[in-house]
């Protein structure tokens, strides 16, 4: 048939030895080589499936047309003096098919979009795999792994104290190395430090380490738990808005998601009643223009995207600026966060109000 099939009729005897052995060669060859395939899928039956991929392995074309569902099954046909075997054809009664009904219409080809992960955290939708049934058992009930932890607020807990915080938080899915740990200590430690080198070190890091993505949640944490409990302490508070400028202004990480942390804390900077206390009363005025930069930087570059954040700020900044129960420097803080937002903040809300305003004076 070989022969044949390429033209050649009467092939000499030795040439088909030949050919019949060398086809009995290649044939046992692709056996041998699905044969790894069956025992690697961890199966006794050898599959066509199992052919196919041989050819394919011995970069062979492989076998056209599809396998059946189940076991094929043949019946015997005596033609002549010899015995043929044939494919049984599955026999289909017509009056049973037209009375059954028929199937519903299939849906039309669409395409949908869903979220694989979301900041390293994969959604728990049906198109995504089923979670580990150990990653959702409560934080109390696994072993712990770590002695320290950290905490929505302070730098750092002990075992104990970080056992009771997890039970009574919501449990953070986020697992921190050793290294990340204790570089969030470090950082944390040098920003609340008196030391001026280690307090500028310290910022620049934020401003250019590109693995810290993983902190930035807890640096929010931190600024804004910082800015809540020490509106007295000057110092800390300008320290906290020049880390959260450090933040913004890092191009390696990704703030979109923890602006609602940041924002309430550089607002409390910018138009706080009174911020810091003694004989440093007088500085707070700096604390303000800094704090304005950063907001407006906000607004400058994350507006785009959150429509809505810069007319949540100007709406803010405007009802400090015209309150007349709010004290100087909070309209102060009020007007220079104003007017860093640009010319057209300035035209329509702050011009139309100087009269309002002069009145309160």
């Amino acid at each position: 048939n070989i022969s044949e099939s390429i033209g050649i009729l009467n092939l000499k005897d030795e040439v088909a030895t030949a050919l019949s052995q060398d086809v009995e060669y290649r044939i046992y060859e692709i056996i041998q080589e699905a044969a790894k395939f069956m025992r690697h899928s961890k199966r006794t039956k050898l599959l066509t499936e199992d052919i196919d991929y041989a050819l394919r392995a011995r970069n062979v074309e492989p076998l056209y047309g599809h396998g059946a569902f189940g076991e094929t099954t043949f019946k015997k046909v005596s033609a002549l003096a010899e015995d043929i075997y044939v494919v049984e054809d599955e026999e289909f009664d017509f009056e049973k098919l037209l009375s059954t009904p028929l199937p519903p219409a299939p849906r039309d080809t669409c395409y949908t979009a869903h979220w694989l992960a979301v900041e390293g955290v994969q959604p728990l939708i049906r198109q995504n795999p089923a979670p580990n049934p150990e990653s959702t058992e409560p934080v109390s009930k696994k072993p712990r792994a770590a002695t320290t932890t950290i905490n929505n607020n302070n730098n750092a807990l002990p075992e104990a104290s970080a056992q009771s915080s997890a039970t009574a938080t919501v449990p953070v899915k986020l697992v921190l190395s050793k290294e990340l740990q204790l570089y969030y200590e470090r950082l944390t430690e040098a920003l609340l430090a008196d030391n001026d080198l280690l307090r500028s070190t310290a910022l620049d890091s934020l401003a250019v380490d590109p693995g810290i993505h993983q902190l930035i949640p807890y640096f929010t944490q931190f600024i804004a738990h910082q800015v809540t409990h020490h509106l007295k302490d000057l110092r800390l508070l300008t320290t906290m808005v020049l880390a959260a400028r450090a933040l913004l202004s890092n191009p390696r990480v990704f703030m979109e998601p923890y602006l609602h942390q940041l924002m309430p804390a550089l607002l409390t900077c910018l138009v706080g009643k009174r911020l810091g206390g003694g004989a440093s009363a007088l500085s707070h005025w700096a604390l303000r223009d800094t704090a304005a930069e950063v907001v407006a930087r906000v607004c400058l570059d994350y507006g785009p995207a959150y429509h809505t954040l810069q007319q949540r700020v100007t709406r803010t900044l405007l009802r400090a600026f015209l309150d007349p129960t709010k004290p100087l420097a909070t309209h102060y803080g009020a007007l220079v966060g104003l007017t860093r937002l640009g010319a057209p903040v300035v035209k329509l809300l702050i011009l139309p109000n100087i009269k309002a305003y002069s009145a309160l004076l």
